[in-house]
Formats: C-alpha cells, sequence, structure tokens
C-alpha cells in the first residue's frame, strides 16, 4: 500500500517535521488534465461564438474559466497532494490560462502593447541595430530584453515574430509557476502554502502579463532572482547562484524599467527586515549586497539611457498627484468606476463580484499577517513579502483617481507577489488547521472563486475587451482587422517605409508596425494633431500643423464617425484620461475631398489615404506621383 505525502502544520523556521515517503504516483493530475481540456476547448468556443455575437458566449466563458481553475484549486488545498502533484497541476494551469489569452486572437497580436513591441522588435531586425526610435512608445527601444530574445528565437527557428514571441511569453509563463513555488516553498517550508500562494498568483494577476510586453517576461526573471537570493542567504555564497542573481538583475533592468525599480525597492525592504537575523546568527547572507547591486544597475542603465525612464514615469506621477491634491481641495471629483468610453457600463454582477473579490483579499490579509508575525517573524523573506502585501489597500485607492487607475491595475502583478503568499498561509493556518470539513472547504472554495472571477474582471478588462468580436470604434484589440492591416501594409509596400503619417489611436499601431511607418502622434509631435481630423474645415490651422510636423499622409477611418470611443479616446490619451463624450462629426473625415492640393492613394470603403505632400512641402499644385488604388 502506497504512502501519501500530508503536508505539516506550519511552525516555526527552525522545525523540520519528517514526513511519509512520497507516493510514487501523480495523484489526480490524470483527472483535472482531463477537466482542464475541456474547460479550454469551452473557452475556445465561447471565443469563437463572440466572435459572430452569438447569444450564449459569455456563460460559456465563465464555465470554461472555471472549468480550469475551480478543481485544480480543490486539489491544490488540500493537505493530500504530493509535491510532484501540486507542481505538475501548477504548470498545467499556468499553461492553460496562457493558452486562453492566444486562443483570443490566435492569428496575430492585437493588443495595445504587443503592437508597440513589435514595432521595436522589427526596427531591430531591418537595422541590425538596438536603440532605434519607435514613434508609439519611445521608451520601448531602450529596455529591448523582449525583442532581443524574441528576434534571437524567431532567427534560429525560422518562426515569425508572433510565433517566436507567443512561445518566449509561454516558456516565461512556465519559468514564473516555478520560480514562484520554489520561492513560497523555500520560505514556508510546506509544499500546500507554495502551491495554493502560486496558484492564486498565477490565476489572478491580469492577462497583461501574459501579452507580448516587456513586464511578461521581466516578473519571470525577478522571481528567479528572488529565488535565487532566498537559496543564496540559505546557504551562503555559492558561485553559481550569484551568477544567476547577477545575469537576472541585469536581464531584468535591461527588460522593463518598473520592474526592475521594484525588484531593488524588495530587496532593500528584504534587507530591513533581516536586520536581527543578520546580528544573531553567525556567517549570515543577506540581501543587501544584492540590494546595493540592483539599485547601482538601474541608476547605470537610466543613465546610459538618458533618463528615458524618468521623463516617460514623471508625466504620470505628476498627473496623479495633480488630481489627488484636486480632488482633497474639492476641485475635481473620484473616477466613476466601471464606467468607461461609449456609455459602457459594466454589468451589475461583475461590479459586485470585483468589489467582492476585493474586500475578500483585504479581509483575508490580516489572518495570514498573523500568522506570518507568530510564527514566522524571524524569517526576513516572509517578512519581506508581508510588507508587499500591505501596499495592496493603498494601491486600490488609486482607481479613485482618473490618471492613477491603470497604475493601480499594473501594480497588482508586483504586490500580489506577497498578497498571494499572505493568503495563502492565512488559508492553511486558519480556515484548513481544523481536520476535514467540507462546509469549511467549500466556503474557501467559494471565496477563492471569487476573488478568482473578481480578479479578472478588474485586471482585463471590460466584457467588450476580454472576448473578441465585431469591429468596435476605438476599442484596441476589437479594432484590429484584415482592413486596417490591409491598408498598412499597402503603405509599406507601395509609399515605403518612414513616411510621417497622421492617423488615428488603432491605424497608429498599425500603421507603425505593419507599414514600418513614422507615425505623428501627441507624444512626438509639435501641435495637437487630432485637430486635423477633428476639424469640419480645413484652413491655414491645419496647414501649419502638416508643415509643422512635416506630416506627409493621412489615413482617415470613416468609421470613426459612426460611435464614440470604446477606449475614451480616438487618438492618444490625454494625461487627465478623460472620457470623450462626443462624436466626431462625418463632416470631419471627409473635408479632405474637396482640397485641391490633397490627393486620395488609397480607398478601401472605410479607410482613405491622402497624400498631403504638396501642402506640406508648400508646392503649388497637388502631387501626382503616386497612383491611386482601392
Amino acid at each position: 500500500m502506497t504512502s501519501v505525502l500530508r503536508e505539516p502544520e506550519l511552525l516555526a523556521d527552525d522545525i523540520i517535521i519528517t514526513v511519509l515517503p512520497t507516493a510514487d504516483n501523480w495523484g489526480w493530475l490524470p483527472a483535472l488534465s482531463l477537466t482542464s481540456a475541456v474547460g479550454l476547448l469551452l473557452v475556445a468556443l465561447s471565443y469563437n461564438a463572440s466572435r459572430f455575437a452569438i447569444q450564449g458566449s459569455e456563460p460559456l466563458y465563465w464555465f470554461g474559466l472555471l472549468m480550469l481553475f475551480l478543481p485544480i484549486a480543490w486539489r491544490l488545498f488540500s493537505p493530500d497532494a504530493a509535491r510532484r502533484e501540486r507542481i505538475a497541476l501548477l504548470i498545467l494551469s499556468g499553461i492553460a490560462l496562457y493558452f486562453t489569452k492566444v486562443l483570443e486572437y490566435p492569428l496575430y497580436f492585437t493588443y495595445y502593447d504587443e503592437l508597440l513591441h513589435v514595432r521595436t522588435a522589427n526596427d531591430i531586425v531591418a537595422s541590425g541595430h538596438l536603440f532605434q526610435a519607435n514613434p508609439g512608445l519611445p521608451i520601448s527601444p531602450f529596455y529591448p530584453g523582449l525583442e532581443i530574445v524574441t528576434n534571437a528565437l524567431s532567427s534560429l527557428t525560422g518562426l515569425s515574430t508572433f510565433a517566436a514571441g507567443s512561445v518566449l511569453i509561454g516558456v516565461a509563463r512556465l519559468l514564473l509557476v516555478l520560480a514562484l513555488y520554489l520561492s513560497y516553498e523555500h520560505v514556508s517550508n510546506s509544499a500546500q502554502v507554495a502551491g495554493i500562494a502560486t496558484l492564486l498568483y498565477v490565476a489572478c494577476v491580469g492577462w497583461f502579463n501574459g501579452g507580448f510586453s516587456y513586464e511578461s517576461l521581466s516578473l519571470s526573471l525577478t522571481v528567479l532572482v528572488v529565488f535565487a537570493i532566498a537559496l543564496r542567504c540559505a546557504v551562503g555564497g555559492h558561485r553559481g547562484l550569484i551568477l544567476m542573481i547577477c545575469l537576472g538583475i541585469g536581464a531584468t533592468v535591461i527588460t522593463h524599467h518598473i520592474t526592475s525599480y521594484m525588484l531593488t525597492a524588495f530587496t532593500f525592504l528584504w534587507m530591513v527586515t533581516s536586520f536581527p537575523q543578520s546580528r544573531h546568527k553567525k556567517g549570515y547572507v543577506g540581501p543587501g549586497g544584492v540590494a546595493l547591486l540592483a539599485l547601482v544597475l538601474c541608476v547605470v542603465w537610466l543613465q546610459y539611457t538618458g533618463d528615458m525612464a524618468l521623463s516617460y514615469l514623471s508625466p504620470h506621477f505628476d498627473s496623479t498627484v495633480h488630481q489627488v491634491s484636486q480632488i482633497l481641495a474639492g476641485e475635481k471629483v473620484t473616477r466613476q468606476l466601471f464606467h468607461g468610453g461609449a456609455g459602457f457600463v459594466t454589468p451589475l454582477w461583475e461590479r459586485v463580484t470585483a468589489f467582492a473579490s476585493v474586500a475578500l483579499i483585504v479581509l483575508g490579509l490580516p489572518f495570514g499577517l498573523f500568522y506570518i508575525w507568530r510564527y514566522h517573524r524571524t524569517n526576513a523573506a516572509a517578512l519581506a513579502l508581508a510588507g508587499g502585501a500591505l501596499g495592496y489597500p493603498v494601491s486600490q485607492a488609486f482607481h479613485l483617481i482618473p490618471a492613477g487607475a491603470e497604475s493601480a491595475d499594473r501594480s497588482t502583478a508586483f504586490l500580489f507577489f506577497g498578497i498571494a503568499f499572505v493568503l495563502a498561509i492565512g488559508a492553511t493556518q486558519f480556515w484548513l488547521s481544523h481536520g476535514p470539513s467540507w462546509r469549511r472547504a467549500t466556503m474557501v472554495m467559494g471565496a477563492v472563486g471569487i476573488i478568482f472571477v473578481g480578479q479578472t474582471i478588474l485586471g482585463n478588462g471590460p466584457l467588450w475587451a476580454r472576448m473578441p468580436g465585431p469591429y468596435l470604434v476605438s476599442a484596441d484589440q476589437r479594432s484590429i482587422e484584415t482592413e486596417g492591416i490591409t491598408a498598412a501594409e499597402w503603405t509599406g509596400s507601395y509609399l515605403g517605409p518612414g513616411q510621417h503619417i497622421a492617423t488615428d489611436r488603432v491605424n497608429t499601431l498599425l500603421m507603425m508596425t505593419y507599414g514600418n511607418e513614422w507615425t505623428v502622434t501627441a507624444l512626438n509631435a509639435k501641435t495637437d494633431v487630432a485637430l486635423i481630423f477633428t476639424s469640419l474645415q480645413f484652413g491655414p490651422e491645419i496647414e501649419t500643423i502638416l508643415q509643422e510636423d512635416k506630416i506627409q499622409y493621412l489615413v482617415v477611418d470613416r468609421r470613426l464617425s459612426t460611435g464614440l470611443p470604446w477606449v475614451g479616446t480616438y487618438f492618444s490619451v490625454n494625461a487627465a484620461n478623460t472620457l470623450q463624450s462626443k462624436t466626431i462629426d462625418p463632416a470631419a473625415l471627409t473635408k479632405f475631398d474637396s482640397v485641391k492640393k490633397v490627393s486620395r492613394l488609397f480607398d478601401s470603403g472605410d479607410i482613405i489615404i491622402y497624400d498631403v505632400e504638396a501642402i506640406t512641402d508648400g508646392s503649388p499644385t497637388a502631387s501626382t506621383s503616386k497612383s491611386s488604388s482601392g
């Protein structure tokens, strides 16, 4: 008869309990692999139904997600699962949840940040050099870790940028799951706590960290570095660990600015919590040296890149501080939660679930913090994780500030590293420590399910952004379709790359990615380019804008006049992050047809490309060197 590993109660860090030998089987893994496959199939079917606007796609979507999550969660919360079964289930869950993102748009990248990074990757391939200017995200070329690895993989395998990038993020996701588990297990001395904490993190952090973005890769590197630091503190200055830490920090620093700063801040917090331990334990190797190394590398790279990160982040910080002061002074009202562009209001059940999810997390933190202080107050890493979790309630308050909402969403990826650990400690020590009880277990699973659904709603945006479907006006991924891609590819083939083009938010992404054009936006323009498309008359003011920003071509999408923008703006996001409440007049988009010095080069029915070089150059007649196409 085989014996089954049972997890020990969490005790003081110095106490190690001998356990029974691990059973030589995979436990529930085969059965849960089947339920996960069925759940993934249901999610794929819901996506397909949503593409054709078929009723019932949303319930099918949620049912599929819960089939992916709850059975595995039930097993991981059980004390009977063997260690390798937990690891296998976590890998299964992490990859399956990643596939739900890939299946949403399986043919090409569609998310806003993904296309910005595709431009940087394309520039590196085309030029053979780093640090090429990116008109959509100027800071991206100065943190090229993601693009370097993607292009290397693409060159070695012959895969496209989309395929290579998808594989890379999938591998990074796998690395994240394993590094999280090993980190939590090392700190807690419990496979059960590690499994629960890892599942909570992977399931509750939004899909933004599963897309082709520099944060997706840097997060995996950061957690790996944290595990290496924890192991080094336990076993001493092993050369292999030191090398891993140095390379990991260096790779993180050149991959993503915010993640490298968060890693530095966490290691300094860890250093502070380790002071008592370093005083009482001879030969103890703390994280202080690593913290200083991380700080030095961040400063060196910041200086090397000309303080690009500061110029990129400071406007967001200044705007947030200014709006906070206005709200406190009564000059501005708080942001209206769950209200988006085009008048979209999140359904009531989603709002209630999202609020309940946040409330359960906040209410669950004290239980975990109490037991961490009771049993782990001599464990510097555990205290550092607990300290990071304390920032969660503060971060949620920033959702009330228009300029701080996005920062609050993105901070979850960092704060949840500590939150998941604290919640796992509280769950195992308080809620699951009184022996088997189906009522108590059901209550815990219900709470965990609410947290999962609520965090999915908060982290992945409103329903129209979570699922594919018919074209929507200025809705980022819901506005990416073949007509816009074809127009962008036409400009690259017939106009040539690097042309100065002005257009709306979505076509800016397509023109700079598929056409390799230099798009003129609020990030690089001297004037307000949006006036070109919103003014009813083509007058001297528009001519001045064209000339000052040396705009050669205009790309006009006449569908913009059919509705309000779903992301809140037709063009680039303004500093105040206010929603546009007035539809563009159709006459504003058709006025170019009556201008003598403007030539129509391309017409696909919805998208029109105009040549305005005659006005930009100040020539007396319109250019006729390029033939029109439709």
